[in-house]
């Protein structure tokens, strides 16, 4: 599977490269004329896309999914994130650490409010979209934050993140996300996941890519670290 990452400041979007584009995310608020810049830098227009799927429904992923929505193209959000989307609000969230509670003043709290084309319940073929894959919804970071498997490829949205300093250093390395009610039930979701898919490559909303058997060993590892806090 063909796929290009787009990093808009604060979050990434994916391009997966199927029978048709498809974009994973939108990126925040105000970014969609340089999302669709980099799409035609790839001799892409919106009007191609098979859809734009939605890992959850926070500012910083969804921010630009009206703005695609009111261009035609079909945008899926997990059911249980509906509450964000049509209020354009995020929810509070609870911060993993000193470097989260520092990036709360700064990020976007609220976006353009939308209704997603198609709410997924459980899981969606992504066929009909252009795209060999399918879109499972599996909680945790939100109520209805979902993944993608494509390919060799896993698209985990924030149930875990890459790096330090959104991915500026040691964008390979996995670590505990910086906003979770639960990070180790998040980090068990991807391991479990991870051992079902066997997944080459793990994208993710902030660093990444991973590597799917370090990631696979770095998560035990967070994991018996929560434990033992």
């Amino acid at each position: 599977m063909r796929w290009s990452t787009f990093n808009l400041r604060i979050s990434n979007v994916h391009l997966l490269r199927g029978r048709r584009p498809v974009l994973i995310d939108s990126g925040p608020p105000g970014r969609f004329d340089s999302l669709r810049a980099r799409l035609r830098a790839l001799s892409i227009e919106t009007k191609e896309l098979g859809a734009v799927i939605l890992t959850h429904g926070h500012a910083d992923h969804a921010g630009t999914a009206a703005e695609f929505d009111r261009e035609g193209v079909p945008v899926l959000l997990g059911a249980g994130d509906l509450p964000l989307a049509t209020s354009g609000q995020n929810p509070d969230v609870h911060s993993t650490g000193l470097t989260a509670r520092l990036l709360r003043p700064f990020l976007p709290w609220s976006y353009p409010a939308f209704s997603p084309t198609t709410a997924v319940e459980t899981s969606l073929d992504l066929a009909s979209f252009g795209l060999d894959g399918v879109m499972r919804v599996v909680g945790g970071h939100s109520l209805g934050s979902s993944v993608v498997i494509a390919d060799d490829l896993l698209l985990a949205g924030d149930l875990v993140r890459g790096g330090y300093l959104g991915g500026t250093l040691l964008s390979g390395r996995a670590r505990i996300h910086y906003y979770s009610d639960d990070p180790a039930s998040d980090l068990k979701t991807v391991a479990a996941l991870i051992d079902e898919y066997h997944p080459t490559s793990i994208l993710l909303g902030h660093g990444g890519p991973l590597s799917s058997d370090a990631a696979r060993r770095r998560i035990d590892s967070l994991i018996e670290g929560l434990r033992r806090k």
